[in-house]
């Protein structure tokens, strides 16, 4: 958890810078700038690709698939996990890593 509560706290800092950009150049354009000088001042692309939204992307899917795990180890069905996450049966089995033997106790 603590992996992602860091790459969500590194994200906020990044919403921020990315929130101040399109601030300005909302500023920019209503006193006559067109889109070109924009893209020229700021960047305002959000990069899905790279950085810190995939860094938060990747650990909050860490996070995700070790409670899966976690729940269905305690004797959550993939069924009943499918509902809590909102997801497919099929899916749960991919969150689980289709390890879904459970070993014995």
């Amino acid at each position: 958890m603590g992996a992602a509560v860091g790459a969500l706290r590194r994200f906020s800092h990044h919403t921020t810078e990315i929130l101040e950009a399109f601030d300005r150049a909302a500023g920019m354009r209503e006193t006559g700038a067109d889109y070109r000088q924009i893209a020229e001042a700021e960047k305002l692309f959000v990069d899905f690709s790279s950085g810190p939204f995939k860094e938060l992307y990747e650990a909050l899917s860490k996070l995700r698939r070790s409670q899966a795990r976690a729940l269905y180890e305690e004797g959550m069905t993939m069924a009943q996990l499918g509902r809590l996450l909102g997801v497919t049966r099929q899916r749960i089995a991919v969150l689980l890593g289709n390890k879904t033997s459970k070993s014995p106790d």
